[in-house]
């Protein structure tokens, strides 16, 4: 503004123009200087623009020069100083409380304030009120002498004009506009300012102290949200916010009305035991699940249930004031919901009712979120700032702070599976650096160093982790392992209920449908299978009216699983997305497409052993509703990547199966001869042959054959023995009775089929006795003997023993020690005594289970004329005298046909 001024002022006397008609060439110049003084006199005196806008900027820095310079400079560098964090010492320096800075601060504004209303007064009410006029009338004296003699006295006497034009005007007037315009903006803007210094110091005396304004209003740090009640506060507010509701089932497209179900309704306490499950089959990752150990995990003997998860942190018969605890379980069991149900208790106040009694800070790490090609090093500082649902961050007082109360602190790590460098979590990766809270270090040797105490030693650490990870942990660290069991069949049906959300309707057919298939119902005691089968379920019964029966659900898990790939995508693939689902239409080309290379992905994955995607890897296929992408993992400190996961191995599973399916039927018999012994196929293998029904016979020769070859071994080892189970699995899958009558035809023919079939020790459970009942069925009328010595069989598995039964079924039956209890057994008295049944021979030994009341039936049913049973095992079982009398009776009924009665 001073430069544009100054150009004007240099140039306007030049451009000033008058009309000077009839005067001679020396007297217009004399008469136009005189006007321009004239002009001068009425629009610039007694200060010209560009002296004003000079004055008008220069005092304003000047006051700030004087202020900072003279006033506060030396106080704010050494309280700027003060605020650099020392990395030996973390804890803030003593806070200055004295206010001369805020005060000056405010004074110099108030200056700034009354010389912008001082120079806006003065331009527009003293010097410059009437603004500078382009035309200009001026009158000379000069002028009426040089008028002709002739004129009139009249006219001499009057004062004669002259018309002039100063064409600089306008742009002088225009930057005069300008000034007063920013000369008010600024000092509106000053004033607000003082406005909001005023309240905030008002509200908070504190905020006009030295430290505190500088670091809040100068330096922009915050230190009000880092004391330590406040952060606990703003940290829960937003751990409740943040775990309010359920994490959708599928993480694409919109979210459905019916999803968003609060975390807090529909949460199942899960079956938690301490010690870890010693079954064969966890050691050999095998995924077909023993059905009465999880749905009846009162079963299990050596250990402690954790009833409230309070009791996860208080001393038991395994552990005195565990402080590194470690949670294991199977993919979907419920780990992770447990993390953040841990964190939302904690926040509300329900971990422990009394603050004081524990925990008074809390973090959650999930470990996907340190997922990295390369090697990331951070101090326990950064660490602390890197939890989940963090609100701000955690500041040299607060992490001092933490490090001197690490007693009352609880880190969740959550995910140890899923972290790239698990094996890394070693005393010699630890060993390899120090103890400093601020030295940075590989997270792998962070999380060991906690563990061992060597930082933040007293600290309350709970891990979780899959069971395939704790070969790369040194369990010794922790102080307490529990496994979690998921659901026993009341906490399903519990869950059944809470998530149809008062539809009682439909939670009684979900229900009913489940509790009728075993198949089904052992996977619920996994938590996201029974969300799964009841997202899936809850789609094809609410269309129906309550009162319609026609709704036909699925029983095989091949249907279940297929009807459920289909919702996902008609529901969340953008292709069908908003469009009504008939349950008739067919896949797209394109969509076709997708879903063969997430099969081909999927089944890399299961081959590699491998969760976790890259976005190269998933390139579109990402809005199809099966993948779920996890927190981008960190590269470097600039640079981060996309990982992406199947919404879980079971989907992943049966993706590997749509695609391997499709393979050429000699290819494909290959594929499931050689790797029916391998854990990690086997479910993959019984969804291939589910989805081949009806067609490449040459892959389902493949199974029959090693059927028959093993029913038929002379000495059939385990490995035969389970070959066999899966095989017979897999036939029930492919659900083709035209095939399961070529298999009993084909036992009937081998002279080597001595009519046993060789069962044992295979961990059977209620699941696999519903294929094995399908499969028996076909083999009728062939007198054979079923031998299920050391499994799983429970009553479930007794009940479904009886179909075969009532329809004839073995002419021998040994189901010693199979935790059997009284239920069991009465169902299979009622059978027995049918008519139809052929059994003769009954080997009940060693189901401690079964009382002396339940063995009184049996005595009884023993003297009906149907029972055809001559041979009786009851080694083990609990014998009373009054029961010994009855078998005795038994022997010597003349209806009855046994003869023997063995008690070993």
């Amino acid at each position: 503004f001073v430069g544009i001024t100054s150009k004007l002022r240099l140039n306007e006397r030049r451009t000033f123009l008058c009309d000077f008609r009839g005067a001679q060439p020396a007297d217009k110049l004399f008469l136009q200087a005189q006007c321009f003084d004239k002009y001068e006199q009425h629009y610039n005196t007694p200060l010209p623009l560009y002296v004003f806008v000079l004055l008008n900027f220069s005092t304003v820095i000047v006051v700030c020069l004087v202020y900072s310079w003279c006033f506060v400079k030396s106080r704010v560098d050494k309280l700027q100083a003060a605020l650099i964090p020392d990395a030996e010492n973390p804890r803030p320096r003593p806070r200055v409380e004295t206010r001369c800075i805020f005060f000056f601060y405010f004074l110099h504004l108030v200056a700034r304030l009354s010389l912008g209303i001082i120079f806006a007064v003065l331009q527009n009410f003293v010097f410059y009120s009437g603004g500078f006029q382009v035309a200009f009338v001026c009158i000379s004296f000069r002028r009426l002498e040089s008028l002709n003699a002739t004129e009139s006295a009249s006219s001499a006497k009057s004062e004669p004009t002259i018309f002039c034009h100063n064409s600089v005007a306008s742009e002088k007037g225009t930057c005069a506009q300008l000034v007063l315009v920013v000369n008010v903006i600024f000092a509106f803007l000053v004033f607000g300012e003082i406005v909001y210094l005023v309240v905030r110091a008002f509200r908070r005396s504190k905020f006009a102290s030295d430290s505190e304004f500088c670091a809040n209003y100068f330096f922009h740090q915050s230190v009000t949200a880092l004391t330590p009640a406040c952060f606990r506060q703003r940290m829960k507010r937003r751990i409740l916010q943040e775990t309010e509701f359920l994490e959708p089932l599928i993480h694409c497209g919109k979210e459905s009305a019916n999803e968003r179900v609060s975390l807090d309704k529909i949460f199942v306490d899960l079956i938690i035991y301490t010690g870890r499950a010693t079954d064969e089959f966890l050691r050999e990752c095998k995924r077909h699940l023993i059905y009465d150990f999880y749905l009846k995990p009162e079963s299990k003997k050596g250990s402690v249930e954790i009833k409230t998860r309070k009791e996860l942190f208080l001393a038991n018969e395994d552990a005195d004031n565990p402080r590194k605890i470690l949670i294991v379980g199977r993919p979907g069991i419920g780990k992770s919901l447990l993390c953040r149900k841990l964190l939302r208790d904690w926040s509300k106040g329900q971990l422990f009712r009394n603050i004081s009694e524990r925990f008074r800070y809390a973090f959650l790490f999930q470990f996907r979120s340190f997922y990295a090609e390369t090697t990331e090093k951070i101090s326990l500082w950064q660490l602390f700032n890197r939890a989940a649902y963090m609100e701000g961050t955690v500041d040299h007082g607060l992490f001092q702070e933490l490090l001197d109360n690490p007693e009352t602190i609880l880190l969740v790590f959550d995910g140890l599976d899923e972290f790239k460098d698990q094996s890394s979590c070693t005393a010699n990766e630890a060993a390899r650096f120090g103890n400093s809270p601020t030295e940075e270090m590989p997270v792998s040797a962070l999380f060991a160093k906690l563990l061992q105490g060597k930082l933040l030693p007293d600290v309350t650490v709970v891990t979780s982790c899959r069971p395939t990870a704790l070969e790369s942990v040194e369990v010794s660290y922790f102080e307490r392992t529990v496994e979690i069991m998921g659901f026993t069949e009341e906490k399903a049906r519990k869950y059944v209920n809470k998530y149809c959300q008062g539809d009682g309707h439909t939670a009684a057919r979900i229900w009913e449908h489940l509790r009728s298939n075993l198949h089904l119902l052992s996977l619920c005691y996994i938590p996201v299978n029974c969300r799964i089968f009841c997202y899936y379920l809850k789609e094809l019964i609410e269309p129906s009216p309550p009162d319609a029966g026609s709704v036909i659900l699925p029983t095989r898990l091949t249907d279940v699983y297929l009807g459920a790939l289909r919702l996902f995508v008609f529901s969340h693939h953008p292709e069908f997305r908003d469009k009504p689902f008939r349950g008739n239409e067919r896949f797209s080309d394109s969509v076709e497409k997708t879903l063969t290379d997430l099969g081909s992905l999927a089944s890399r994955g299961i081959e590699e052993g491998r969760l976790i995607f890259d976005k190269e890897e998933v390139a579109g296929m990402t809005n199809c509703g099966l993948l779920t992408q996890l927190p981008d993992a960190r590269l470097s400190p600039v640079e981060f990547k996309q990982c992406f996961s199947f919404i879980h191995l079971t989907l992943q599973e049966f993706l590997a199966a749509r695609t391997i399916s499709k393979m050429e039927p000699a290819e494909l018999k290959i594929f499931i001869t050689s790797n029916a012994d391998d854990p990690k196929w086997q479910l993959v293998i019984q969804f291939i042959v589910g989805l081949i029904h009806g067609k490449k016979m040459e892959a389902i020769e493949g199974i029959v054959s090693c059927l028959q070859d093993s029913l038929v071994s002379k000495t059939p080892n385990r490995t035969t023995r389970r070959k066999a189970l899966l095989m017979i699995n897999c036939l029930y899958e492919y659900n083709d009775e035209a095939t399961m009558k070529r298999v009993a035809s084909m036992l009937k023919q081998n002279r080597d089929f001595h009519g046993l079939i060789p069962l044992w020790k295979c961990n059977i459970t209620p699941v696999d006795c519903t294929a094995i009942v399908y499969l028996l069925k076909h083999i009728e009328p062939l007198n054979y003997y079923l031998e299920l010595t050391y499994n799983s069989l429970g009553d479930g598995g007794c009940k479904e023993l009886t179909k075969l039964l009532k329809e004839g079924g073995p002419v021998g039956l040994v189901i010693t020690e199979n935790k059997i209890t009284d239920q069991g057994l009465i169902a299979l008295l009622e059978a027995i005594n049918a008519d139809s049944c052929k059994l003769k021979k009954l080997n009940l030994a060693v189901n401690t289970s079964i009382t002396p009341e339940a063995l009184g039936l049996l005595c009884e049913s023993l003297k009906e004329r149907s029972c055809k049973l001559s041979h009786l095992n009851h080694g083990g079982l609990q014998l009373t005298d009054h029961v010994l009398t009855q078998l005795c009776e038994s022997l010597q009924y003349m209806n009855s046909s046994l003869t023997h009665i063995q008690g070993k």
